[in-house]
């Protein structure tokens, strides 16, 4: 069977080699490793963390500078990552940025229950856009599709979904998903992410449609 291509509006996955030899170097010590490998990853992460925690926190998030927080957090548990694929390194970031959100989640709410201050919430903090270049309408119209996409993505069964976070979001190869997903092989595993690519196909007719 052909396996689908996928529609998702990813940025191209940064060099794997690249990204261990940064983990090595900030186990080391350098922190500048440290902070180009969150930035290398920080977009994924975002929409991971996002989709996996659900539209509660949608403005949390948004307000949340990931490559400054996950970069100081990342750097008091360095140790625990084992960088042997994007998939790893991925995950691991991304269980630092979910604590971050429910702590700035915490930190909001407790802000709104005292009313001493407002806390504004930005569009997006990253700093990729820019990094990427483009103008300022090609960049909003980037993060309108990423932003479509993954609320196609939220809205799929469980098993879809996150064998779809799996696969684009975290960028696992086939058979540590299957392994993941308890299927009985790869090529079942693909089965199902087809039928999960050909629902979000549908899904997002739908929303530019609308």
């Amino acid at each position: 069977m052909q396996e689908l291509p996928s529609a998702s509006p990813h940025d191209v996955p940064p060099e794997l080699g690249e990204s261990v030899n940064l983990v090595r170097r900030a186990q080391d010590g350098d922190r500048e490793a440290l902070g180009a490998l969150v930035l290398r990853y920080q977009d994924r992460v975002r929409r991971l963390v996002r989709i996996r925690m659900g539209p509660q926190f949608d403005g949390v998030l948004d307000s949340l500078d990931l490559s400054q927080d996950t970069w100081l957090a990342a750097m008091r548990g360095l140790g625990g990552l084992q960088a042997r694929d994007h998939s790893g390194i991925i995950a691991w970031l991304a269980r630092i940025a979910e604590n971050q959100v429910l702590d700035a989640a915490d930190r909001l709410n407790t802000a709104k229950r005292d009313r001493r201050r407002e806390v504004p919430l930005s569009e997006d903090g990253s700093a990729a856009g820019a990094a990427r270049g483009g103008s300022p309408s090609e960049e909003a119209s980037r993060r309108e599709l990423k932003a479509m996409y993954d609320a196609c993505v939220a809205e799929l069964p469980p098993e879809w979904r996150q064998v779809v976070l799996l696969r684009e979001y975290s960028l696992a190869e086939w058979p540590a998903i299957s392994e993941q997903l308890g299927r009985p092989s790869v090529h079942a595993t693909k089965q199902l992410y087809r039928r999960a690519q050909l629902r979000l196909g549908a899904l997002l007719k739908e929303r530019l449609k609308g």
